[in-house]
């Protein structure tokens, strides 16, 4: 049988792939859902706390380098929110078919996500949108995250636990 590792990872480059190829050439109001995001949350969710966070550095070093902004600002953001999310949803899979939680803790992982990336832009003076406008996206993203969450999730977690129910 497959190992849930390989999976994931081919689950998480589709993802990336598909969000750098697709989505972001999409015209949604106000922002973009993120593909990538999602799954690397919902990872962290599943798995835990250092899966999250290798799933996180991998989806955003492979966004930075196919990206055009500073190269390991995404991987970090991503790596730290990643981590976040798995240690405070740990448990979080055991637990039912209820999609509130994890849509919660997508959603408020993807906004910390995306201030995180805005405050570093800021920082390192990469902010080519006002403040304002960026807040507004990163509200937006997190909600079309949170939206994108109960389809993503329970597909994602279906698929490891029937590639290895003993360890999920």
């Amino acid at each position: 049988m497959a190992s849930p590792r390989y999976a994931a990872a081919l689950w998480l480059l589709t993802a990336v792939l598909l969000q750098l190829g697709v989505v972001n050439r999409l015209h949604v109001p106000y922002g973009d859902p993120n593909l990538a995001l999602v799954t690397v949350l919902s990872l962290a969710l599943i798995a835990g706390p250092g899966f999250g966070m290798g799933a996180g550095f991998a989806a955003g070093l492979l966004g930075d380098l196919l990206g055009t902004h500073t190269l390991g600002r995404l991987a970090l953001v991503w790596t730290v929110v990643g981590y976040a999310v798995g240690v405070l949803g740990a448990g979080l899979s055991g637990r039912g078919r209820n999609p509130v939680p994890p849509m919660l803790y997508v959603g408020v992982g993807s906004l910390f996500a995306s201030l995180g990336y805005v405050a570093l832009g800021v920082v390192s003076g990469e902010a080519h949108a006002p403040v304002g406008q960026l807040l507004q996206s990163s509200l937006a993203m997190a909600g079309y995250n949170l939206l994108l969450t109960p389809f993503l999730y329970p597909a994602l977690r279906a698929l490891l636990r029937h590639l290895e129910p003993s360890s999920l």
